[in-house]
């Protein structure tokens, strides 16, 4: 791209797919009795690069999604990124790359067939799902639901949820969860249980 006078003019952008356990947790690969729970699958690289635009060398330790790219693509090209005009659900994080402004999101989801986490600055709640409709014989609800609490244990190693210290933490990210489920659609999930039937 500098050989042909690219570089300046071209946003390039670094992400990766889920991590693996490689045996943290007792667990390898992405297994999915913690996959979408761990930080060991779920945190991956983000980077954004363009020089003379996007402040170099800054980092951020805002909450962001990967579903946060497109939208934030979508505004460093100067295309209009209204939210719900294009059906994005993400956050455009242009203003955090541009003037190292907060992203300012207060909480997160990450979502699949049998887990959801609803992840705060400092806390993490990891749901068991009821995946019968999907894969009736990979139940995993009996481990119980799990709550971190990232400062004090960064290794995720102690599950706080039936703590009652952290009762109004619980209380507060299910609270958020249930404004996701009520905000996002589930179409995706939706025609993955209508495949599995039909099947």
């Amino acid at each position: 791209m500098e050989e042909e006078g690219l570089r300046e003019n071209t946003i390039v952008v670094y992400a990766s797919d889920h991590g693996d356990f490689v045996g943290r947790h007792g667990m390898v690969e992405k297994c999915a009795q913690g996959h979408n729970v761990y930080e060991d699958t779920m945190r991956v690289p983000l980077i954004f690069s363009q020089p003379g635009r996007i402040r170099q060398g800054s980092e951020s330790d805002g909450l962001v999604e990967l579903v946060d790219v497109f939208p934030t693509l979508l505004q460093l090209a100067g295309i209009d990124h209204t939210p719900g005009k294009h059906g994005l659900d993400g956050q455009s994080l242009a203003s955090a790359l541009l003037d190292g402004k907060p992203v300012g999101k207060p909480y997160l989801v990450s979502e699949n067939w049998s887990q959801a986490a609803v992840i705060t600055d400092q806390h993490k709640l990891g749901i068991w799902l009821d995946p019968t409709a999907y894969a009736k014989n990979r139940d995993f609800r009996a481990f119980g639901d799990m709550l971190f609490d990232h400062e004090r244990d960064p290794y995720e190693l102690k599950n706080e949820h039936d703590n009652p210290d952290y009762a109004d933490v619980v209380k507060e990210l299910e609270d958020h969860y249930r404004d996701f489920v009520k905000r996002i659609p589930d179409t995706g999930k939706r025609k993955l249980v209508e495949k599995a039937k039909q099947s």
